[in-house]
């Protein structure tokens, strides 16, 4: 889609903060996640690329803010792009920004609260681009979504994502 990049796909990090504790959950400290992070900009930048784009859906209060710690610190260092678009839409979503409330249809307690944190709008909203067979009927059991705005989240999402 771009001749004029270069992409690079790295594998997978798993790791993040604030993970429930449950069996089977594993947590890393936002300082270690963020200086990770960091460690990729830095990597990154001295190669010569400028974005590192993150594919992040999820994680607690500190695990986001390692996020954008590191994005800010990678700016400010490296001159180095880290583009987590989960920031921006979860910020929209829990700041109750009107105009994302507006364009989606959502209203508060519905849209990435802690109401509808898990399983809720945004999660459902990933599941049925990434993979619909496993969701279920979820409209008999969670329906916080005119199917317009759910078709708007979802193929927004792929877009972003270079689908």
């Amino acid at each position: 889609r771009h001749p004029e990049m270069t992409m690079v796909t790295l594998p997978p990090l798993y790791a993040g903060s604030d993970a429930l504790p449950v069996k089977g959950s594993l947590s890393v400290p936002a300082v270690a996640l963020r200086s990770v992070l960091l460690a990729y900009a830095k990597g990154l930048a001295a190669q010569g690329f400028k974005y590192l784009f993150i594919a992040d859906n999820h994680g607690g209060p500190r695990h986001q803010l390692a996020f954008e710690s590191a994005a800010r610190k990678a700016w400010k260092k490296h001159r180095f792009y880290m583009i987590n678009p989960f920031l921006i839409e979860f910020r929209m979503m829990c700041h109750h920004d009107a105009d994302f409330l507006s364009e989606t249809g959502l209203k508060p307690g519905t849209c990435g609260d802690d109401a509808d944190a898990h399983a809720g709008t945004n999660e459902t909203s990933l599941m049925l681009v990434a993979a619909p067979e496993v969701v279920g009927n979820y409209q008999e059991t969670a329906p916080s979504l005119p199917p317009k705005a759910k078709l708007r989240l979802a193929s927004g999402m792929v877009r972003s994502l270079g689908g």
